[in-house]
């Protein structure tokens, strides 16, 4: 099945909205089931966090937040089939928030029902209108119906999200991709090169603009474009390696803490730094590391240094000042 654009990196910033602004009944003071869970998922631990909303969904079935909880939980844990029914009873239990639409949406598509997901997504577009979260719930519904093959429909939700940011390159792709499905060729070649003003490296968009050019009959320009595009893909192809050797080499990482092994936790975390330079998924996985050995001032070090890269996270703000107090008290 064709992967949903909304990833979890997408989702985690979504969910962290969430929990910054869900103040459930049932919540038991920092100690309680809820900071618990926050906590799992502020660490990666998403099926860790999904596990403790199931428990406290089956101790209040009536409550449909903690539904909606659960299912954003499991979303992050990429089990979409069970998140879509969890995120459908908080609908339908009346936690129908733009949010959980947007989550529920996603899972619906991800486990293999498009069709349900479309006027759920496109409930979200229309809920969305002058909120932050407008372009992305029409950038999903656009390409939603792009990926199920109706480019014309896929149309008006794309040239909205392209109109609320003229500079990303991703909507504007979709664009393109939607103008040549709907057989509009020309426009598509200048929506094409208008992603390539912004992102000259993006393979995608010279493919999809040879293509083009070889349908108008424009032999010549295609063969320039073709030419571009292999070179790069193959060095997309390159980049592609590294990142999944680093991403297996962080999960080895966390791996070692849940085992507790927070020293030769650390000692992966330095050496992908030291290999890679500073990023906030190695930072955070070594302030973890160092936390396990009591280094809290060590950890929030870290977590100072990977908020500098990601300002925008209330989770990393939330863990160095959790990381702070503990230095303080130590």
């Amino acid at each position: 099945m064709r992967r949903s654009p909304l990833r979890p990196s997408v989702l985690g910033v979504l969910l962290a909205a969430v929990l910054a602004s869900a103040v459930p009944a049932v919540a038991q003071g920092p100690a309680g089931p809820l900071a618990e869970a926050e906590r799992a998922l502020d660490e990666g631990r998403a099926a860790d966090a999904a596990e403790i909303y199931r428990q406290l969904a089956a101790e209040h079935p009536d409550d449909a937040r903690l539904q909606a909880l659960l299912g954003r939980a499991l979303s992050l844990s990429d089990r979409y089939g069970e998140a879509a029914e969890a995120l459908e009873r908080a609908v339908a239990g009346g936690a129908d928030d733009l949010r959980t639409l947007l989550f529920l949406g996603s899972a619906l598509w991800e486990s293999g029902r498009p069709e349900e997901a479309d006027p759920v997504l496109e409930r979200a577009a229309a809920a969305s209108r002058g909120t932050g979260a407008e372009f992305l719930a029409h950038h999903q519904l656009g390409r939603l119906r792009l990926w199920a093959g109706r480019p014309e429909a896929a149309l008006p939700a794309l040239e909205r999200a392209v109109a609320l940011r003229p500079d990303a390159p991703t909507p504007r792709l979709d664009l393109a991709r939607a103008l040549d499905g709907a057989g509009r060729t020309e426009e598509a070649v200048a929506a094409y090169r208008a992603v390539l003003e912004r992102a000259p490296d993006s393979h995608h968009a010279r493919w999809g603009l040879a293509q083009a050019l070889l349908r108008l009959g424009r032999r010549d320009e295609a063969a320039v474009e073709l030419a571009a595009y292999r070179e790069l893909y193959a060095a997309n192809q390159e980049r592609t390696r590294q990142i999944m050797l680093q991403r297996s080499e962080i999960d080895r990482g966390w791996h070692l803490i849940g085992a507790g092994r927070p020293g030769e936790a650390e000692a992966v975390f330095r050496d992908l730094i030291a290999s890679h330079g500073e990023g906030v998924d190695p930072l955070l996985g070594l302030a973890r590391a160092l936390a396990g050995q009591g280094d809290h001032a060590g950890a929030a070090g870290a977590l100072e240094r990977a908020v500098s890269l990601a300002p925008d996270r209330e989770d990393l703000r939330r863990l160095l000042a959790q990381e702070r107090l503990a230095a303080e008290g130590s």
